[in-house]
């Protein structure tokens, strides 16, 4: 990231960059439109396809992620973006890059206007009319633009980026259904988070307030109010207040939760959730995320699939999400579970959410429950 210039993108002068996807690497599917400056950045200004609003940004952002060309289907789209940061290192944490390859390149000299034309600037000033000039280039392509995200990491953001990075990470699950052909499906979002006592070191770690904040933005993104419901469970369960954008930085931070015991015991918090379900009379679909870090004995095992099976005829969709190599019992054999209407159920293990990119993990999480809303509206499961 230290020079814009190579295949493809070429920074030609102060105030024009040029964007060509016919000479990127086929490897290559996104191209990020970085700005820095000395000044805090402000005002309205054009980049790329997409007027943009800079007082959004946050006071006292220097530099950000301001714009994303990505190939889609084959074509290339653009997508203003919306993630501004204090310093460069907040930036390369965002980035998950080091500091170092965030240097700002020296722009060249003028040189002769190639093939593809720049979109003409629009009147800016000051240091940052200049950053911006640098980042304005051709339209991608004659598709409508698409918002559109780029993966952003577990970790803490700095505080002008919070906003902003849950809404890169709203986009980002935007982008999953829209390549799943999933695009404005809607859905209640129910959270359930293990809090055993084998997670307490996940919670002393902060890994849980950050899965936190990694999780809400598809609610965000699928329920109407942006409103996630929580439930935490381990020998018992209790229901949370709502999590939400407002409230979820900092939410729990390094607490861990043990009003609720230490074992785990999850048929009774899945009963909760069934029961909150089928309370609500909506057309919508529940897409229940279930946070498990293991440890189902084979008792466990059959009281939980009688509970899959018993709810395939709901408009509800079960995701566990396994944390580490423990024993999962009967959600490793989700897949050939008999005696349903429909699948309603998935399960994937990662060995640590901070080792896999929010593109990752949302498509993991997405994976099936657009093809189950498909089924259910088969079954006349849902409307």
């Amino acid at each position: 990231m230290q020079s814009p210039h190579g295949s493809g993108v070429t920074v030609s002068t102060a105030s024009q960059a040029e964007f060509q996807p016919s000479a990127l690497p086929d490897v290559v599917d996104d191209v990020l439109l970085l700005a820095w400056s000395t000044a805090a950045l402000s005002g309205p200004a054009r980049i790329g396809a997409a007027d943009y609003d800079l007082a959004d940004v946050g006071d006292g952002v220097v530099c950000g992620v301001f714009g994303r060309f990505y190939r889609h289907q084959g074509q290339w789209k653009y997508a203003a973006m919306n993630a501004g940061f204090r310093d460069l290192p907040g930036l390369a944490q965002h980035l998950r890059v080091p500091s170092e390859q965030l240097v700002p390149a020296a722009v060249p000299s003028p040189r002769p206007t190639s093939a593809t034309s720049p979109v003409p600037p629009a009147p800016s000033g000051g240091l940052m009319g200049k950053v911006l000039d640098m980042l304005r280039g051709a339209a991608p392509s004659t598709s409508a633009p698409t918002p559109a995200s780029t993966p952003a990491p577990v970790g803490p953001a700095t505080t002008a980026g919070i906003h902003s990075t849950l809404s890169l990470r709203k986009e980002a699950v935007r982008l999953t259904l829209e390549k799943k052909g999933a695009a404005g499906i809607q859905a209640r979002v129910m959270l359930v988070m293990d809090a055993s006592g084998s997670m307490m070191g996940l919670y002393q770690q902060g890994k849980v307030q950050a899965a936190l904040e990694r999780l809400v933005p598809v609610a965000m993104q699928l329920d109407d109010n942006g409103e996630m419901e929580f439930f935490y469970y381990a020998s018992r369960f209790s229901k949370q207040p709502h999590l939400t954008a407002q409230n979820v930085m900092g939410r729990i931070g390094r607490r861990y939760h043990n009003a609720d015991g230490v074992g785990n015991n999850e048929p009774p918090v899945m009963e909760a959730v069934l029961k909150e379900h089928r309370a609500e009379r909506t057309s919508l679909p529940t897409l229940v995320l279930f946070i498990t870090d293991g440890g189902i004995d084979g008792h466990t095992s059959r009281k939980i699939e009688q509970i899959i099976k018993g709810s395939a005829g709901d408009a509800l969709f079960w995701q566990f999400v396994g944390l580490g190599n423990a024993n999962y019992g009967i959600l490793e054999r989700f897949d050939t579970l008999s005696g349903r209407a429909i699948d309603n159920s998935g399960f994937f293990a990662v060995d640590d959410l901070d080792r896999i990119s929010d593109a990752q993990l949302y498509d993991r999480i997405l994976s099936e429950f657009p093809d189950w809303v498909r089924k259910a509206k088969a079954a006349r499961i849902l409307p």
